[in-house]
């Protein structure tokens, strides 16, 4: 567990609730390379009440041994 950050800007901290969709996903092999997941967040909940992004943040994560 650790603070959602996108572009090195604080989106949310650690423990608050985040809503969103998988926007692609990617099986890597060896002819594709590294599997990647694409999420695109929609609504943050601060101080207990949730917030609708007007532009929501997209962000795709490479996959790997490990990887989060």
């Amino acid at each position: 567990d650790q603070d959602l950050a996108a572009s090195g800007r604080l989106v949310a901290v650690r423990g608050s609730r985040v809503f969103g969709q998988v926007v692609s996903v990617e099986k890597g092999d060896k002819l594709k390379g590294q599997p990647s997941l694409g999420v695109k967040l929609t609504d943050l909940e601060l101080a207990g009440q949730v917030t609708v992004s007007p532009a929501a943040l997209e962000a795709h994560y490479p996959g790997g041994a490990g990887a989060r």
